[in-house]
């Protein structure tokens, strides 16, 4: 782990032999929209057509320009899965950067194998819809964060801009997702005492609002428009809610339950002041429990849209930094006591991996000479047909 470049390598490393067998997949019925309907409109048509949700305009743009390459270079219809692979690689480096800039290698580590270990992370990541480059999109926004949080600046703040208003042109609903990150930013810069200098207070709204120009990909086309407000969202039924937090809790908890009470105990360590500083010492960095605290927030939308679970793969970076941060924390709190505790994050971070492959092998069955999901995935993530995003 003291060899940053080593661990990120052998981090994507394990990232890229977990996912690379869902590049064999078949392609199911939305990502054949995109393919068949979407991406021949060609790079500037996919602007000009929004009749179904399934669209992710900024990511079928970038498609159609892999298609070209891929035509060019006469590869077969399944290397269209390299595009968003490549998205969830740079997602899975831009996270471990980011960290490793907050809290060191160690933290680094955690987060990074956290998120390829994640079967929610893995199923998506190899999709030819916008939700890999979704994941990208926010690690390089955190990435951006960060920096903003350790050096204000305007240039730092246009770069974050840029990076979400395209998520938000990717999928609308990570809108919400992009305006807790600056909520969590804005506060950050509150409490190192930013807004009482200069442009202090305009920074931190700036921080909030900048993904709301990601609505023009929806609002100024009439067409586009027209249909965007067309499209029926769900009434809000207790039913409909349940069902979706039942759907996200079993796509998370069976990586992430085990972990809780470790979490549990970091982020306490952190509140009471441990070794890396709470959120009193502002000279130590940005707040932990803060930021775990913002990432939790985005869950509120599916009392008020029609979300499905895969909506918010997006928050799996934030989810697993979080996590991974408060790991981190807890395990420097036990060494202060036990030295002998970093031996247990060792073994940890080594049954974490060994569950995960397990998991996988035994979620993949072969057939037909080809390595296809088992039946336990669940008909949303094969068959949906419906409005969606």
């Amino acid at each position: 782990m003291k060899s940053i470049p080593v661990a990120l390598i052998l981090v994507l490393l394990l990232g890229a032999a977990l996912s690379a067998p869902y590049l064999c997949k078949d392609f199911w019925f939305d990502e054949r929209w995109t393919i068949t309907d979407f991406a021949p409109l060609g790079f500037w048509g996919v602007f000009t057509e929004y009749r179904q949700p399934n669209n992710h305009m900024v990511f079928t743009s970038v498609l159609v320009l892999w298609m070209k390459v891929c035509t060019l270079l006469d590869l077969p219809e399944k290397c269209l899965r390299l595009l968003p692979w490549l998205f969830s690689l740079g997602a899975v480096a831009a996270l471990f950067l980011s960290v490793r800039a907050w809290r060191g290698p160690r933290a680094a580590v955690w987060a990074g194998v956290l998120l390829v270990t994640s079967h929610f992370f893995l199923l998506h990541s190899c999709q030819v819809r916008g939700y890999a480059l979704s994941c990208l999109e926010w690690s390089l926004g955190f990435g951006l964060t960060f920096r903003i949080l350790s050096r204000p600046s305007g240039p730092l703040l246009t770069a974050y801009a840029l990076v979400a208003t395209l998520a938000v042109g990717t999928v609308p609903t990570n809108l919400p997702i992009f305006f807790c990150l600056g909520l969590w930013m804005a506060a950050e810069l509150k409490r190192q005492g930013d807004w009482s200098r200069a442009y202090g207070k305009l920074r931190a709204a700036a921080c909030l609002f900048v993904p709301l120009p990601g609505l023009a990909f929806y609002l100024v086309h009439p067409r586009v428009r027209q249909q965007f407000f067309g499209h029926s969202m769900n009434p809000f039924f207790w039913k409909d809610v349940r069902e979706l937090y039942e759907e996200l809790g079993h796509r998370l908890l069976p990586d992430f339950l085990w972990l809780l009470p470790l979490v549990a105990a970091g982020l306490y360590a952190a509140w009471r002041g441990g070794p890396h500083g709470n959120t009193q010492d502002v000279r130590l960095g940005p707040s932990l429990p803060l930021f775990a605290l913002a990432s939790v927030i985005p869950l509120a939308g599916g009392l008020f849209l029609a979300y499905y679970a895969r909506n918010f793969v997006p928050m799996l970076p934030w989810w697993s930094a979080a996590c991974g941060l408060a790991l981190d924390e807890a395990f420097v709190w036990l060494e202060t006591g036990w030295p002998r505790a970093r031996r247990w994050a060792a073994a940890l971070l080594v049954v974490v991996v060994l569950s995960a492959a397990a998991r996988e092998v035994l979620l993949f069955r072969k057939l037909g000479g080809r390595w296809v999901p088992a039946a336990a995935v669940s008909k949303s993530d094969t068959s949906d047909t419906s409005d969606s995003c």
